[in-house]
């Protein structure tokens, strides 16, 4: 995922449909959490997230979900 801002628009477009349906309203969370070089909490901070457990779940459903032609 640390290449999704390089990834042509078409793609991008799949990825963020995984990442909503993965974490739902959190889905924004859940992108800059597994694209940026941010600290885990400084996401979950700016994202008004008070749990990690939130995101580590959504991560799983993403991740199960993500399909290889994607990368």
């Amino acid at each position: 995922m640390k290449r999704y801002h390089s990834m042509p628009e078409q793609k991008k477009k799949k990825v963020n449909e995984l990442l909503r349906a993965a974490a739902g309203e959190n889905w924004e969370a859940l992108r800059d959490y597994l694209t940026s070089d941010e600290e885990n909490k400084d996401v979950l901070k700016k994202h008004h997230i008070a749990s990690s457990t939130t995101i580590y779940r959504a991560m799983k459903k993403f991740m199960e979900a993500f399909p290889d032609d994607l990368l």
